[in-house]
């Protein structure tokens, strides 16, 4: 059984627990998430769920956070008017959230579109690198286009080399990695569209350190 919270945490106004559960729902609809598929993912009672949607009981602060985790949002976003998320997202070069990945480097284009089941990246790779572990299989389509340099993507053994400007689009079940295939730095996009977000979905193409290519 759940601890109950302190004073200072408690949602004491029912208004409040209204809106909370208001909030949780409009953003698992929004990320076309289904009730039982979020109960997996965040590892809660579908039941326990549906009262917290319905506005029936009070969630504790784990439980927010075990929903917030599962859906790609802060916490705060349950209790504000107007969550970080919108249905117009514009990005600035200069102002995509970056993360390393090895040498390399992912920028992530779309993550406050408040559809995250459609998510873009922009991904350099230094010459002759790949960040590829194992062959990636997931449930959606990905779309690949070259921005500079040369890229290697290969599909179900099959090798596909991407030139400036050239682009690439399959099912995204099969098999696929990528790797830098030039003698200096290349670049390209990659959009992953999915029936249901999810948040790990970069992580499957990627490994903490890059590999250099022999």
């Amino acid at each position: 059984m759940e601890n109950k919270l302190t004073t200072t945490e408690e949602i004491q106004d029912h208004t409040q627990i209204n809106f909370v559960g208001q909030q949780i729902k409009s953003i698992r609809k929004a990320r076309s998430i289904s009730l039982k598929r979020l109960s997996e993912m965040c590892g809660l009672n579908i039941n326990t769920l549906s009262l917290v949607e319905n506005s029936k009981i009070s969630p504790s602060v784990n439980t927010l956070y075990q929903i917030a985790n599962s859906l790609g949002v802060p916490i705060v976003a349950f209790f504000q008017s107007e969550s970080n998320l919108s249905r117009i997202v514009f990005t600035k070069s200069s102002a995509a959230p970056k993360e390393d990945i090895g040498d390399s480097m992912l920028e992530n284009l779309s993550q406050k579109y408040f559809n995250l089941s459609i998510q873009s990246f922009r991904i350099t790779l230094k010459a002759g690198e790949s960040v590829c572990n194992t062959p990636a299989i997931h449930p959606g389509h990905e779309l690949i286009y070259c921005i500079r340099g040369r890229i290697e993507y290969t599909i179900d053994q099959q090798i596909f080399f991407l030139d400036q400007g050239d682009c690439l689009v399959f099912e995204s079940t099969r098999p696929h990695f990528w790797k830098n295939a030039y003698n200096d730095e290349s670049q390209f996009l990659l959009i992953v569209h999915q029936d249901e977000f999810d948040q790990s979905i970069i992580s499957k193409h990627t490994m903490p350190k890059a590999v250099p290519v022999s």
